[in-house]
């Protein structure tokens, strides 16, 4: 029951509570691109990274979120909040 309270709150105050790493995650997902795929773009091996970054257990540069911001088609501004 929590969760679906927790969704609620997310969908109702739009993108206001998403941190850098929900950004990134929630911009791919839209785009249909997979953690692979965009580990690829962002020259990592696979999708590991992806998935550390996302879960925000690494901490990216400001140099990682120009480039973020480049392959996922929006600006650094957006993903930082």
């Amino acid at each position: 029951m929590l969760n679906i309270w927790q969704n609620y709150v997310i969908l109702y105050l739009g993108d206001s509570f998403m941190t850098i790493y929900d950004r990134i995650k929630d911009l791919r997902i839209s785009q249909k691109m997979s953690q692979t795929d965009l580990a690829i773009k962002m020259g990592y091996k696979d999708g590991s990274m992806i998935t550390k970054i996302e879960s925000g257990k690494v901490d990216i540069s400001q140099k990682k979120i120009i480039a973020f911001a480049k392959a996922l088609d929006t600006t650094p501004a957006y993903l930082m909040g």
